[in-house]
């Protein structure tokens, strides 16, 4: 389910209307976040992996296979920025890759501090793909079609 959302504009902040079928919910937030809010930016193998305060943002590469192995050797880094802390994790799908859903049902193992899980998504076939994901990760995933609606969700997840 892809997460359609409405913004109305303040002078301090954006105020976010998150519907979901059968709920709506009211976000306060800033959404677009500063340069200066970035701890620590990463160009892997894998993809860019940007660091804030409590989450991180992963652009996997073009034509990579994101599984389990792949997911370990990123805790090494979520352990080193996060170390026992919560964090939200947002999948930033601007590329086409694989990867192995049945590796949801273990995701706790390589992340256990992970508290919220966002994809972003821009098209059909990766909003269907998320679905399927969402059948092994039982904490669930919320899907968006913006980023900053994204960061914004994490936000109030780990507020």
């Amino acid at each position: 389910m892809i997460v359609k959302t409405a913004v109305t504009w303040s002078i301090s902040e954006f105020i976010i209307h998150i519907c979901i079928p059968s709920k709506t919910k009211t976000y306060r937030r800033y959404l677009f976040m500063n340069v200066e809010d970035v701890v620590k930016s990463y160009d892997l193998d894998i993809g860019k992996v940007i660091f804030y305060k409590n989450y991180l943002v992963i652009e996997v590469a073009e034509g990579i296979s994101f599984n389990h192995e792949k997911a370990t050797k990123l805790s090494v880094l979520t352990n080193l920025h996060f170390g026992d802390l919560p964090f939200g994790y947002i999948s930033h799908r601007v590329n086409s890759y694989s990867l192995e859903a049945t590796d949801y049902m273990r995701i706790k193992e390589v992340f256990p501090n992970l508290t919220a899980f966002a994809v972003v998504v821009y098209n059909k076939f990766q909003e269907t793909s998320v679905r399927i994901e969402n059948m092994f990760f039982e904490d669930g995933i919320m899907t968006f079609d913006n980023l900053d609606y994204a960061k914004a969700w994490i936000a109030e997840k780990l507020a």
